[in-house]
């Protein structure tokens, strides 16, 4: 698996600093990290709002039809984390990358596991899944109000550069 390195557990937001003080190759990492960030959420809401389709819309009495469209859910996952492998990797937002990677490893373990444990009639397997993913999507909010509070860094003027996505998050 391609996962970001481990950052240091405790790597500081700059607090001080503006935007301006930040240098080229800083302001094009937020901004790259916004971006992506942003096609990210949309995708993996996507993700979820097809998943959710799906689970009201399932008609798969069959166990193997059901593994093999609990597979195809999987599949459909991997390429929501494949954007968050693609995640720009720099010093300001690396803590950041790896927080959304664990989340994704967590979500694909969760569905994984909702694959092979379900069983006809099984609805207590979805439950899991569903556990999981509440607590997943808590722990993107989180990362989303880091992000905000990492490009709040930026002088008002400059704001609008990072994108509208860490607007609701402030």
């Amino acid at each position: 698996e391609n996962k970001p390195a481990a950052a240091p557990a405790s790597t500081p937001a700059p607090q001080s600093a503006s935007f301006n003080q930040l240098t080229e190759q800083q302001r094009q990492s937020l901004q790259e990290f916004a971006r992506t960030l942003a096609t990210l959420e949309k995708d993996w809401d996507s993700f979820h709002s097809s998943y959710d389709s799906w689970l009201r819309n399932r008609n798969a009495p069959v166990e193997t039809d059901m593994e093999k469209s609990l597979g195809q859910q999987i599949t459909r996952f991997q390429a929501v984390k494949g954007l968050v492998v693609n995640l720009t990797t720099a010093t300001l937002t690396k803590s950041l990358a790896d927080q959304l990677f664990e989340a994704a490893q967590d979500e694909e373990r969760a569905l994984r596991a909702l694959k092979d444990s379900w069983r006809p009639g099984d609805t207590a397997a979805f439950q899991r899944y569903e556990e999981s993913r509440l607590k997943i999507e808590k722990a993107q909010v989180n990362i989303k109000k880091k992000f905000a509070e990492l490009a709040a860094v930026a002088e008002p003027q400059n704001k609008e550069s990072l994108g509208k996505f860490y607007k609701p998050y402030r």
